[in-house]
């Protein structure tokens, strides 16, 4: 079982063309299948900046622009790995 939000069924949907199979139940996944799991982690951190970024992000009159970067972090690695995605593998 694993955290992890890339699941076998994605996996095997958007990397399988990037997959050596050696049986039914072992890939061995190639650098471009790497490569594209790469660009998909940049496609979904990159929607949810877009989406929720400016909820970390304010600006006062006498202070200027504040943000509160750091828990722009911890939330985009919660969105990204959420703890409730489980998968038996």
């Amino acid at each position: 079982m694993t955290d992890h939000p890339l699941t076998d069924d994605i996996l095997i949907s958007r990397f399988l063309k990037h997959a050596r199979k050696f049986n039914s139940y072992t890939f061995d996944y190639t650098a471009d299948g790497m490569r594209a799991a790469y660009d998909l982690a940049i496609d979904h951190m990159s929607q949810w900046v877009e989406e929720n970024g400016h909820e970390y992000v304010t600006y006062d009159y006498e202070l200027g622009c504040q943000s509160n970067l750091s828990q722009m972090i911890t939330d985009l690695k919660e969105a990204m790995r959420p703890t409730t995605t489980r998968e038996n593998n």
